[in-house]
């Protein structure tokens, strides 16, 4: 998430493009916290495997929701 942020805050001087920046960005988190690369994050955290996985399961139906109020607000 920090990498995104700085990532947008870097490109700001060129703001043409600052939908597809964006758009790069959202997908780049929704990646890093999607899958099972995610859930094995967190149980590397010390969260067992079914609540590493709730947590994913949480945190990707919000990441939707995001999604769909930014297409929304676009």
């Amino acid at each position: 998430m920090r990498l995104a942020g700085r990532n947008i805050t870097q490109n700001l001087d060129n703001l043409s493009d600052i939908g597809g920046l964006v758009t790069r960005q959202v997908e780049s988190v929704t990646q890093a916290l999607s899958g099972p690369q995610f859930v094995a994050r967190l149980q590397s955290r010390g969260l067992s495997q079914a609540q590493a996985t709730e947590v994913a399961r949480v945190v990707n139906a919000r990441v939707e929701e995001l999604r769909t109020q930014g297409q929304q607000a676009a």
